[in-house]
């Protein structure tokens, strides 16, 4: 569908608690990226709403704690990008991270302990210039003002 429609997607991959459940999503990714092909693939998402992480009452503070302030979501973010730009044809396929609105809760973006948005961003921008893009998520469904 995606080859006979021509479209292009935007494909995810997750950033958890568990380095072996990402490793392995990654590789499924890897082998979907492949068959999708870049021309069909708009960005390349690596994690969703991690700062979000910190209100999830099944996720212990050790791991918000390890994603932001021990460095692994950078970490995985930078694996992820060294890896799709060694992958024949998706050297130029931008790559981004899923935020929602709560980054906003911060000027300009949140930056706490629990939550290095602002200095996650200011080091994604400076090292990967033009081929970071910026995503967010909203709900307008959340907004009581929006009527069917």
């Amino acid at each position: 569908m995606v080859h006979r429609g021509n479209v292009r997607v935007l494909v995810g991959t997750q950033v958890t608690c568990n380095e072996t459940d990402d490793d392995k999503d990654w590789d499924s990714v890897r082998q979907l990226l492949q068959l999708l092909g870049p021309k069909h693939v708009m960005a390349v998402a690596v994690g969703n709403e991690l700062e979000l992480l910190q209100f999830k009452s099944d996720i212990p503070a050790s791991c918000v704690k390890n994603v932001w302030e021990g460095g692994y979501f950078y970490r995985k973010f930078v694996e992820r990008v060294e890896d799709l730009q060694n992958m024949k044809g998706f050297e130029e396929v931008p790559f981004t991270s899923v935020f929602g609105g709560y980054i906003l809760a911060g000027s300009p973006f949140v930056d706490t302990p629990q939550a290095r948005v602002l200095s996650f961003l200011q080091n994604v921008t400076d090292t990967y210039g033009e081929q970071w893009i910026y995503s967010l998520n909203v709900y307008p469904y959340f907004d009581p003002n929006n009527r069917l």
